[in-house]
């Protein structure tokens, strides 16, 4: 997984999440990313953005500040 995304500079944990969305076809939402890798609410904003604004996962928002995001 890590070749095919090799030129995007990616972290380990985003790494880590576009093998879990791509291979359980799952969505996740900010607090699962923060309880999942142990990181801070900035953080995984930070890193969902990141993978939003590279075009590798989709983000929807559900209602109000609620988003999920899935895998493209």
């Amino acid at each position: 997984m890590k070749v095919i995304y090799k030129k995007y500079d990616l972290n380990d944990r985003q790494y880590k999440l576009l093998e879990i969305l791509s291979q359980n076809n799952e969505n996740i939402i900010n607090k699962e990313y923060r309880e999942l890798f142990g990181v801070s609410r900035s953080t995984a904003a930070r890193d969902l953005r990141r993978l939003v604004e590279l075009n590798l996962i989709q983000k929807y928002e559900i209602s109000g500040k609620e988003v999920i995001y899935s895998i493209k």
